[in-house]
């Protein structure tokens, strides 16, 4: 096999601003593989997408032998992303990240460690890696390379967090939030906690304010029917972001987990 048929590109929270890294979150779920592309993963989480592909045989465009670091052949995922997201290239390019080789298996073995995460070792990133694989086991994307890489890299996630103490912290933002909130408020059994944005991290928030016996919960989002739908579930009362202001009179703490790209809360509203 010819390493350098193995590439992966991405962008993560420290190459890529929030509002790029939304842009290029979203891919349907196809078999988007091309001529240039035998095999194809793609793993897309709240804080990173990343591309992994087996290229063709003739995607590898020749090298001048004199040329020390040949450039990695990531164009054909270049031209994916461009085609899929409806992106100029000028606008991700400067932002991705590229591997090549063994360094990609190196790159997804620390991954699905929770090395590369924004908090050291959290443990959600380990079923997204499993979850990409199946979903492209599913749409039949994925071949024997991109399937053991992937396997190699879950086992080593595994082992990880069974081998060592990485996963005895706060595995995510979100618990990292709710542990940071006990240490500066005390006693979260006692205070009206409200939860702005309740997409996947919110929702990490709001298991983590129960498990640690909160009671009074205001939930917060932009549609009404989905923080009506979560105040059922999670015990608490629903209200929509034109209520912020008054969450913020009746809340001791208040966590945001948005994807706004500007400020949802403005000094007039805490004067």
């Amino acid at each position: 096999m010819n390493s350098e048929r193995l590439v992966c590109v991405g962008v993560n929270h420290q190459s890529a601003p929030v509002a790029l890294r939304e842009r290029l979150s979203q891919w349907p779920v196809a078999d988007l593989r091309t001529e240039q592309i035998d095999e194809l993963v793609i793993l897309s989480t709240c804080n990173r997408l990343e591309i992994y592909a087996f290229l063709a045989p003739t995607a590898l465009a020749p090298t001048e032998v004199s040329h020390p670091h040949p450039t990695p052949p990531v164009q054909p995922l270049l031209d994916l992303i461009t085609a899929t997201q409806g992106v100029n290239a000028a606008q991700f390019e400067d932002h991705l990240y590229q591997f090549t080789g063994e360094a990609v298996v190196k790159h997804l073995c620390q991954v699905a460690a929770g090395l590369d995460s924004i908090v050291m070792g959290e443990g959600q990133i380990l079923g997204q890696v499993n979850s990409a694989l199946q979903q492209a086991y599913a749409v039949k994307s994925v071949g024997q390379i991109l399937a053991l890489l992937f396997r190699t890299a879950i086992k080593a996630g595994k082992r990880a967090r069974t081998e060592t103490r990485i996963g005895a912290y706060p595995v995510s933002i979100s618990s990292a939030a709710v542990a940071l909130a006990g240490q500066v408020a005390g006693d979260l059994r006692t205070k009206t906690v409200a939860v702005v944005g309740l997409g996947e991290m919110g929702q990490l928030a709001l298991k983590g304010l129960r498990g640690r016996g909160v009671t009074d919960l205001l939930l917060l989002n932009r549609t009404q029917a989905r923080a009506a739908a979560l105040a059922t579930i999670y015990d608490g009362r629903a209200m929509t972001l034109a209520q912020l202001p008054d969450a913020l009179r009746t809340a001791d703490l208040l966590i945001t987990a948005t994807s706004a790209v500007t400020p949802i809360i403005d000094r007039a509203m805490v004067a």
